[in-house]
């Protein structure tokens, strides 16, 4: 049956027979077969096709789960407007950034408001997000970067094609920097946001409707390798006499959510804290335990009023802030 062709009766007889005895007599694939007349490969595309005319629907339920009370609990402790939390699953990145992501790109379907100003981080996380935004209706922002160009940190995520791809499930515009997020000295910073098309960027930077980011956490201070890192975290080191725990839109963060402008975040072209904060719908996206402290600090900033994270993390965060001991 070709795809997307509307079944015949027999074929959808065939689906519901395979379907029922599948999952609600436990017969394998090979017994439906011989009970239906058939290949076990057919009985997997009519299996397969079920799923895709809406027949068999599956839905997972996890026992352990109990969002409510922890979303209510985060709000509560880190003044947030709202939260979003995925049930448990285990403690790895690669599960959990997908799940986080979807979420979030769930939450922007439904809620971003038509012709918005939605500025864009960088990153795996966003890159997950964008491509699992499934619009709605064509809300049409105006989607543009919170900072230029930094080389290998996107390798893999391309910023650009964050942007494009939000764009257009959004049915919006994407706008782009053409300048590296890190310059020599502030006086080239200022020259390159004096350039026409960077300042259209900065001005709708102080116009922005919603944020959405990802949460960094910081590398090693040996084997760093990446020119941005190598020379922004080592300075601010220096300069501050503390390591951060969290980067934000390439800006770096205490443990305490203090943001030091330091003289080489000054040369950064990127937005600042404050232009993040006027934005009404300030989303941070992140989860897992290995991240918990940069979540954790950069809540403490004020920049976020929306969290998009899992029941774990989200637990050991309420933790954190009460007090309590984590784990």
């Amino acid at each position: 049956m070709a795809k997307n062709k509307r079944p015949s009766r027999d074929d959808i007889s065939l689906m519901v027979a395979a379907a029922q005895l599948c999952f609600n007599k436990g017969k394998t694939q090979e017994e439906v077969g011989e009970l239906l007349g058939v290949s076990r490969p057919k009985v997997s595309r009519l299996l397969s096709q079920a799923r895709e005319h809406g027949i068999i629907e599956i839905t997972i339920r996890n026992p352990i789960a109990h969002n409510s009370l922890v979303q209510q609990e985060l709000v509560e402790q880190f003044d947030l407007d709202d939260a979003v939390i995925t049930p448990y699953t285990v403690d790895q990145q690669d599960v959990i950034v997908p799940q986080i992501a979807a979420a979030a790109a769930d939450y922007i379907s439904e809620k971003l408001p038509d012709r918005a100003v939605l500025g864009l981080g960088r990153g795996y996380t966003m890159y997950e997000l964008v491509k699992a935004i499934k619009p709605r209706r064509a809300q049409r922002p105006t989607t543009l970067p919170l900072s230029g160009g930094v080389g290998g940190i996107d390798a893999g995520n391309p910023f650009e094609e964050i942007l494009n791809v939000a764009a257009a499930a959004l049915g919006g515009v994407a706008k782009f920097l053409y300048a590296p997020a890190l310059l020599a000295s502030e006086k080239f910073r200022d020259s390159v946001l004096a350039e026409p098309r960077s300042q259209e960027i900065a001005r709708l930077w102080n116009q922005m409707d919603w944020v959405v980011v990802g949460i960094g956490t910081i590398p090693p201070m040996r084997g760093v390798v990446n020119p941005y890192f190598d020379r922004s975290l080592n300075a601010f080191v220096k300069e501050v006499g503390m390591k951060p725990v969290a980067e934000v839109s390439l800006r770096f963060i205490l443990p305490d959510g203090r943001i030091p402008d330091t003289s080489r975040q000054q040369c950064l072209v990127a937005v600042t804290p404050e232009q993040i904060r006027k934005a009404k719908v300030r989303i941070a996206v992140a989860g897992g335990l290995a991240k918990l402290p940069a979540i954790y600090a950069s809540l403490l900033t004020g920049m976020f009023n929306v969290l998009v994270t899992d029941e774990h993390t989200a637990e050991e965060l309420v933790k954190l802030k009460t007090g309590k001991k984590p784990g």
